[in-house]
């Protein structure tokens, strides 16, 4: 989403002077990359919240609805990584629907994307896989390949929770070439464990291993120590597998 900075002359106070403040606030919390928001500390950018909620009153205030929905993008994403997901969702479609009345509709998929990470974070892959589905869409109708690579991925993740292997499998190995072909390294890491957890759970011990190991080295040269720590397990469990044959 394209965050107006400091500096803007839309970034009033219904006085007419400009907060900098609120402009600071957008600063700190526009930071937040779409997709990782798990990862990140939960007290990260808890500082910025006040200040978003007092930018987000002034905006309505003086009829500014775009920053107001830009506000509220970033508030969800502030309490989904505090897992209040319930109120992140609710601000996320809120923006979605001001944003729709300025076309905005790149922005509009993301705020539903935001809300499917939401039902995948709380496990409730069967809505989540609808959401994904339709920002899919959505993204698709504005070309914008990232997000319709990052919905397939999570649509093959959501399938796989609701042991749908083969359907699951299909739109992971799309997610995987479109992620290859952006130079995508999360995103093919994320693929090829994905791959390999279905393909172990189809008893397919030899390539799960493989898809696994190379989720691994990825992670290992991203230096991101989570998901490392989920693949050695992952890699630990096919293991085990194999042993007990």
């Amino acid at each position: 989403m394209e965050i107006e900075r400091s500096g803007s002359s839309h970034i009033l106070s219904s006085n007419g002077v400009h907060t900098i403040r609120h402009s600071q606030a957008f600063s700190v919390a526009c930071r937040l990359p779409h997709g990782i928001r798990h990862d990140y500390s939960r007290t990260r950018h808890k500082a910025s919240q006040p200040l978003l909620k007092e930018a987000l009153s002034e905006y309505k205030k003086i009829g500014n609805y775009k920053l107001a929905a830009q506000c509220q993008f970033l508030l969800g994403n502030i309490l989904a990584i505090q897992g209040h997901h319930d109120k992140a969702q609710s601000l996320f479609q809120e923006a979605r629907t001001s944003l729709i009345d300025f076309g905005a509709t790149e922005d509009t998929a993301w705020c539903l994307w935001e809300i499917a990470q939401s039902f995948y974070l709380q496990r409730k892959y069967k809505p989540a896989c609808a959401a994904f589905t339709q920002a899919r869409s959505e993204f698709e109708d504005v070309n914008s390949r990232r997000g319709s690579a990052s919905c397939l991925m999570f649509i093959g993740a959501s399938l796989r929770n609701q042991g749908q292997d083969d359907e699951a499998q299909s739109a992971l190995e799309k997610a995987l070439t479109e992620m290859t072909e952006m130079g995508n390294h999360t995103g093919v890491a994320r693929c090829f464990r994905e791959l390999g957890r279905i393909l172990a759970h189809k008893g397919e011990h030899s390539v799960a291993l493989t898809k696994l190991k190379q989720a691994h080295t990825i992670y290992t040269q991203l230096g991101d120590i989570s998901w490392i720590a989920r693949c050695e397990r992952d890699i630990k469990n096919v293991n085990v597998a194999v042993s007990e044959e």
